[in-house]
């Protein structure tokens, strides 16, 4: 596991010529309430949130 702390909020943009691919995504804040959201050619496939101290949370689109 690769850990990368940056200021929020962040984006990532992943391109990709195979038919099928997965994406996952964990994170992780020192404040109370984070989300992560995973698109697909601009539709939301996942999405999650999660309040409370350290707050994480975790998606994951097993075929987009």
């Amino acid at each position: 596991m690769h850990l990368i702390t940056v200021p929020l909020p962040w984006s990532i943009t992943l391109s990709t010529t195979l038919p099928t691919v997965s994406a996952s995504l964990m994170a992780q804040t020192d404040g109370d309430q984070i989300r992560c959201r995973v698109t697909v050619n601009g539709t939301v496939r996942e999405e999650q949130s999660a309040n409370g101290v350290n707050a994480q949370t975790y998606c994951l689109v097993k075929s987009a």
